[in-house]
């Protein structure tokens, strides 16, 4: 919570029936629609609106969540489901494999989805309780795309509606919207679904919300910068509130821009590489940091796929001393506003006698109008991204992504697209771990980014209440399931 103020006379907190469940949580965009999911908070709200066909449990296996079966065609290019028959909207209507072709045909003419390629579909069809996908390739991790809340089914009311226009008055989710606005929406139990344990209203606020002076401690929230420990910890000792360390985190790198003329060559990247590698010291009152620790590479390293510690220092070995690469004198740089890394960043530029020229943008929107206005502008771009998942596939499909790239490859983007291919088409795990631990490996001694912190989430809670239905391998965010 900014600020994080709390009223030792609030700590007892409500009780899922009665008042307001309060969740202060990422920041998200407002109105909200599946077409665009390019925040975790926009992504963790619309899962609460939303159903699936198919959903992780806590134990990271699929099990259908609409859909009561599928098969697979054996060129992994069809895949068939059946509908379960009972489930309906929150205004009663029953759920059908219809509505599932309207969301899907819907998501492929706007085509503007963050976690899949809705052109990949070629056609989606359906039958009395039966739903067809036929895909342009072979896919055989489309599964897995399932979960995401671009594939949530929507209300006909909202599928039928043009970008931004969705309300979600009726829900097909736990939850249906009630009210909203930027970082704030109420939402009230949908009272047609079947496995909400949660509470019977919720009140989701991003971290920025600025509607409230000095407010009570929310029944949930994630601790940030400005979170004050020490009174957590506190009321941590008094029992009334409960500390939860999930498996989530962020990685904030600088994307060594491609498409700069003056990057084009590896040896200029590795050269801009080895400039920050010499000057780039962590902020010092960020070391005792609950939540911010360095970073030197791309994925949190814990979790398979990913480069270990030592092939990590051999790769930043090879840069050493190789800053003259990088000729120009001065260093444009994109970054987040008001973040903490900037001056350390600044810093690291100053040292190796350059200048750094910064523009900083606000938000994600401002972040998509600066990177494609200014493609060839920026030597350095600010931004980051989830790293934390078991599977990496859909993580790096988002970083690499050319309609709104976090990793800025020219040239080189055809290199990575295949070994994304190839990632999305095995159905081996150590392949797949074999292929995530080549693109990282790859992006860093391509010189495509510098890591500069990762970011480890801690959830707090009131001690009424209990989390246990959430998984800890992988990042649930589920309030249906609290209780």
């Amino acid at each position: 919570m900014a600020g994080c103020h709390f009223k030792a006379e609030n700590t007892k907190g409500s009780k899922l029936d009665a008042g307001p469940f309060v969740a202060e949580y990422f920041n998200f965009s407002y109105p909200f629609d599946p077409l665009t999911v390019r925040s975790v908070g926009t992504y963790t709200v619309l899962l609460h609106l939303t159903r699936t066909l198919v959903v992780l449990n806590k134990h990271v296996n699929y099990e259908g969540d609409l859909a009561e079966s599928w098969s697979i065609s054996p060129n992994k290019k069809r895949y068939s489901f059946i509908i379960k028959k009972g489930l309906k909207f929150s205004n009663g209507e029953e759920i059908t494999s219809k509505d599932f072709a309207c969301t899907i045909k819907r998501q492929k003419k706007y085509n503007k989805a963050t976690h899949f390629d809705f052109e990949k579909i070629e056609l989606v069809s359906h039958s009395e309780g039966k739903l067809y996908i036929n895909l342009k390739e072979p896919m055989p991790n489309f599964i897995h795309q399932l979960i995401h809340p671009e594939f949530g089914v929507l209300h006909n009311s909202d599928c039928s509606q043009e970008f931004k226009k969705t309300s979600f008055e009726i829900s097909s989710g736990p939850y249906l919207l009630k009210n909203g606005e930027k970082n704030k929406v109420e939402l009230l139990k949908n009272p047609h679904y079947e496995r909400n344990y949660g509470p019977k209203r919720l009140v989701i606020k991003g971290v920025n919300y600025a509607g409230e002076k000095d407010p009570p401690i929310p029944d949930f929230l994630v601790a940030t910068d400005q979170t004050d420990f020490k009174k957590l910890q506190k009321l941590k000792d008094q029992g009334k509130v409960n500390f939860y360390q999930p498996h989530y985190g962020f990685t904030y790198w600088l994307s060594i821009n491609e498409f700069n003329l003056d990057l084009k060559s590896e040896n200029a990247r590795i050269g801009l590489q080895s400039l920050l590698r010499k000057g780039y010291k962590f902020p010092a009152d960020k070391e005792r940091s609950h939540t911010w620790k360095p970073s030197q590479q791309l994925y949190l390293p814990d979790g398979g796929g990913r480069l270990k510690s030592e092939e990590v220092k051999r790769i930043w070995k090879r840069v050493e001393n190789k800053s003259s690469y990088f000729q120009p004198r001065k260093i444009f740089l994109l970054i987040r506003e008001n973040l903490f890394l900037e001056e350390a960043v600044r810093k690291a530029i100053e040292l190796a006698n350059k200048e750094a020229v910064i523009e900083t943008y606000k938000n994600l929107k401002e972040y998509d109008y600066l990177t494609k206005k200014n493609r060839t502008k920026y030597h350095l771009i600010q931004i980051n991204n989830d790293f934390s998942s078991a599977d990496l596939y859909e993580n790096i499909q988002v970083s690499i992504n050319p309609k709104r790239p976090l990793l800025f490859l020219d040239q080189s983007h055809s290199k990575f697209e295949e070994l994304l291919r190839k990632l999305g088409a095995s159905e081996d795990r150590d392949k797949r771990y074999k292929y995530t631990h080549q693109i990282e490996e790859d992006l860093l001694k391509g010189g495509f980014l510098f890591p500069l912190a990762f970011y480890q989430a801690i959830f707090v809670h009131k001690s009424d209440y209990s989390l246990e239905n959430w998984s800890k391998y992988y990042p649930e965010v589920s309030f249906w399931k609290i209780k």
